[in-house]
C-alpha cells in the first residue's frame, strides 16, 4: 500500500493532562510534513484525540436538528 502524504494525518491519543504536555511531534513522510489533529473522522465516525464520543455525538446532533428542521416545514 502506498501511503499519500499530502492525505495523510497524526493524532496523539492519550489522557487530557498527558496531551497538554507533549503535543509537539512532527512526522514527515518524503520532505512532506505531516499535520497533527485532534479530531479526525474515520469510518464515518469522529475520533478525538482523547476517545471520547463528544465530536460524533455533537456532528449527530447538528446533522438530526437540521433534519428536524426540514421536516417541520
Amino acid at each position: 500500500m502506498i501511503v499519500n502524504p499530502i492525505k495523510t494525518t497524526c493524532m496523539v491519543i492519550g489522557f487530557k493532562h498527558k496531551l497538554k504536555q507533549n503535543c509537539n511531534m512532527s512526522l514527515s513522510i518524503s520532505d512532506n510534513n505531516i499535520c497533527n489533529v485532534q479530531t479526525q473522522k474515520h469510518l464515518g465516525l469522529y475520533i478525538d484525540n482523547t476517545l471520547s464520543w463528544k465530536p460524533h455525538i455533537d456532528y449527530v446532533c447538528a446533522k438530526m436538528s437540521s433534519i428536524i428542521c426540514v421536516l417541520k416545514k
